[in-house]
């Protein structure tokens, strides 16, 4: 669809002259306090249309469903936005391609979502969240027999916690998984602070209110091919769309040249911190430092990426 057509659809549906649907969007979002007649007109006669991001405040003022309008409505694309995307996610593909060259059996996996009001996930998969989360989080490993669930299904319950995971078919192995934190805003120092101090557990995360902005900390995606990558894209956008007053995402990276590539994206580094990782060989353990970068973006500006924007709608045709 048109942007002019949905612009002129909506505020005829809604009843609105130009000048009130003017009113009304610069009262509800100061994105609009300087809009005028003679602007807001051509948009709606499609002589010049406004940045994807405006767009989609003006689908936010009216409740618009923002998943649909994404990926329903044209727009001139930016060809810069679609070049790093595509760089990003080729460097996904590339190296997950020389990982599967040597676990052919990767081929065949299956992902799944859990959220809530999804399905329930079976307790082999609340447990391999739990040791991910300790692993990767806290640095150290966490034998099976000590991982207690009950607090990570509660957090999956009361829509704190989402989960991907990516399967192998035959005996259902977790191969890897994604894990997203969804909290309240009035947290957000909190948790950055464990974060940092590596004391960041499942234990610490609250029920969210629905009334008050909102962030998302996603502390592990493990990327092990192309495709497991765009279900993670297009779970992430559909998922967290539907809910009102996201403003920030914050993700983790544990490479430099993950941050080279999500920059292009608008994502900047908020800090670094260093520590040591104890792999187990054999009886013995040995160590390792390893930098972990904690990374941020505005939610808007991340789902108006262009070249997000068009892969969400090729993975809802496909």
């Amino acid at each position: 669809m048109k942007f002019s057509d949905f612009l002129k659809a909506l505020r005829t549906d809604c009843q609105l002259s130009q000048l009130q649907m003017l009113n009304k969007l610069a009262l509800n979002n100061d994105q609009f306090a300087d809009l005028t007649v003679v602007t807001y007109s051509r948009w709606e006669r499609g002589v010049s249309t406004p940045p994807l991001i405006k767009m989609l405040n003006i689908a936010k003022v009216f409740n618009v469903d923002i998943f649909e309008f994404l990926t329903t409505i044209q727009f001139k694309e930016s060809k810069s936005q679609i070049k790093s995307f595509d760089g990003f996610s080729a460097h996904f593909a590339n190296v997950s391609n020389h990982f599967r060259l040597l676990q052919p059996r990767l081929f065949n996996e299956e992902f799944c979502y859990y959220g809530k009001d999804e399905q329930t996930p079976p307790q082999d998969f609340l447990a391999s969240v739990k040791k991910y989360w300790n692993v990767f989080l806290k640095q150290q490993n966490t034998d099976d027999n000590l991982i207690n669930t009950s607090y990570v299904d509660n957090a999956l319950n009361n829509g704190s916690l989402y989960i991907t995971s990516c399967n192998e078919p035959d005996d259902q192995e977790v191969l890897a998984q994604g894990i997203y934190v969804l909290q309240n805003t009035h947290r957000e120092q909190s948790i950055l602070d464990d974060f940092s101090n590596q004391t960041l557990s499942i234990k610490k995360l609250s029920c969210v209110d629905n009334d008050s902005d909102k962030f998302i900390f996603v502390p592990l995606i493990a990327l092990h091919s192309a495709p497991w990558l765009n279900f993670n894209l297009y779970n992430f956008v559909k998922t967290f769309t539907k809910i009102k007053g996201i403003t920030k995402i914050y993700i983790v990276a544990s490479q430099v040249k993950t941050f080279s590539k999500l920059k292009y994206l608008g994502f900047n580094i908020e800090q670094t911190i260093k520590s040591e990782i104890k792999n187990k060989i054999g009886s013995s353990y040995a160590k390792s430092e390893i930098s972990l970068h904690l990374m941020s973006c505005d939610f808007d500006e991340f789902i108006c990426n262009h070249g997000l924007v068009n892969l969400i709608k090729h993975y809802k045709d496909y």
